[in-house]
């Protein structure tokens, strides 16, 4: 089925339900929480007397971009449609509401599983630079107009996906970010906010330098979680911080493996130079994600000495 026919037959099900519910992944982004506002603020455009509401966590430096979550539990005994945004699969859902939804729907970026294969409603632009440029080009399928909340939202996602457009600069993408600016984005903000820190991300950054450690392919951190719970942090206050490892030493591969805050998992952050494949080893350790960006969950410790292993037969 086409794209196109995609975002129509998901539109339709949008005109038929009264309530709608938008969920995101766990540990959410920048792209992850402008992607659900983003829609939520498309779907009350053109339909304002429905009931729309978003999900999930805000982090840290988004708080003053992004308004707070709805409480779904207004949803309890109610038929609503969920759209999942910026993830494949639900076992990846922050909030377990969704399991609820009479119907799913999925709009999202990252690589064709059989969960979203065998979902009659989905609309997938493999490897774009973020959720909310498939959001753009959902709209632009369906001749849907812009307005300044929705670009407002959209570029929030598009510039913290590709940081900056660092990790993309393909025309289409500058292009995108050409239409948003015109309804008087405030881009400086925008940046002010995102790239705001903290004395304890400061301290955080001081354990980063004095812990990495190299194996034959790739940099890489394992971070228990006292290491940012002292520092009064979150998991997903630390996970972006993987960057600060970005190609140190000329290493084609870096990681971050995360002690979960129960102690029970390890959150993983594979990233590459662009000229190695991480996706493929996120898949192989419970997880997904894009090419050159992709993320996993572990349930020991002792796992983490598995990954670098494989990472170490790669090229």
């Amino acid at each position: 089925m086409a794209e196109y026919e995609n975002a129509y037959n998901i539109w339709r099900e949008i005109e038929e339900y009264d309530n709608i519910a938008l969920f995101g992944h766990v540990n959410p982004d920048g792209d992850c929480v402008s992607s659900v506002r983003a829609m939520k603020a498309l779907i009350t455009k053109y339909f304002p007397n429905k009931k729309v509401y978003v999900s999930g966590s805000v982090p840290f430096n988004l708080v003053n971009l992004c308004y707070k979550s709805d409480d779904l539990s207004e949803l309890e005994n109610k038929e609503f449609l969920g759209i999942l945004l910026d993830l494949n699969e639900g076992k990846r859902v922050e909030d377990k509401m969704y399991k609820k939804a009479k119907e799913l729907a999925y709009i999202d970026h990252h690589m064709l599983n059989e969960e979203i294969i065998n979902c009659p409603l989905y609309y997938k632009i493999v490897d774009a630079p973020s959720a909310t440029f498939v959001i753009y080009k959902f709209m632009k399928d369906l001749k849907l107009e812009l307005n300044e909340e929705i670009a407002y939202y959209l570029y929030i996602g598009l510039v913290t996906d590709t940081q900056r457009f660092l990790h993309d600069s393909d025309v289409e993408t500058f292009k995108m970010a050409e239409e948003l600016v015109k309804f008087s984005i405030d881009t400086k903000k925008i940046y002010k906010e995102v790239d705001k820190t903290s004395e304890a991300i400061i301290k955080f950054k001081v354990f980063v330098y004095t812990h990495y450690k190299f194996s034959k392919n790739a940099c890489y951190l394992i971070i228990p979680k006292e290491a940012y719970l002292d520092l009064g942090l979150k998991q997903n206050d630390i996970s972006h911080e993987i960057a600060l490892l970005a190609n140190l030493n000329g290493y084609h591969y870096w990681c971050f493996f995360i002690e979960n805050e129960d102690g029970k998992s390890v959150r993983c952050e594979y990233r590459s130079d662009g000229t190695r494949n991480v996706q493929s080893i996120a898949k192989k350790f419970n997880g997904g994600g894009h090419f050159a960006a992709s993320g996993g969950t572990l349930y020991s410790m002792e796992d983490i000495n598995k990954v670098i292993e494989y990472i170490d037969t790669l090229e």
